[in-house]
């Protein structure tokens, strides 16, 4: 059996440069507040709350903005994948269907923890692990989570997919 995927470019070597991005951004108006509250007479477990609460709230703001500021041109990738009796393989990467140990499905979800559309696949192994997401958004995002549940089913784990 073979097909294609449309999936997501992710990974620490992407989201590090919008994560430090957003922490110096973070820093630059969290400090100034601080020091207001604190030449405000606000000190000890408010000062605290105060704190925690205003770097949330710029996180959970500044960070998907930046993200799509570094990620410009580079939010997917097509690749082709082959399944045969004896091994599974997703463009250059080959897993023999031996080592494989079960297939993790769930949907994807921001960095808050929030549903974010379309779909995670974590085939296991006993070697390397292997994600793959669809799209979260866009033109493509249907037509990609689609085509990772049809790799999916293929494998046999079609029973522990997410509904849609």
């Amino acid at each position: 059996m073979t097909g294609e995927l449309i999936l997501e470019n992710s990974g620490w070597k992407r989201r590090l440069p919008a994560m430090a991005a957003t922490a110096v951004a973070e820093a630059a108006v969290v400090w100034p507040a601080v020091a207001l509250m604190l030449r405000r007479g606000v000190h000890g477990l408010m000062l605290q709350i105060s704190t925690g609460v205003l770097v949330l709230v710029l996180w959970w703001a500044l960070y998907p903005v930046l993200s799509r500021a570094f990620s410009k041109g580079k939010d997917s990738g097509r690749v082709r994948w082959t399944l045969t009796e004896e091994q599974l393989t997703i463009g250059d990467d080959v897993i023999c269907l031996d080592t494989v140990k079960t297939v993790h499905c769930w949907t994807n979800r921001s960095a808050l923890g929030t549903a974010d559309g379309g779909l995670t696949v974590n085939i296991e192994t006993s070697g390397k692990n292997r994600v793959l997401r669809s799209l979260r958004a866009g033109e493509e995002a249907a037509e990609s989570e689609r085509l990772l549940r049809e790799l999916v089913t293929a494998l046999g784990y079609g029973a522990r997919l997410p509904e849609q």
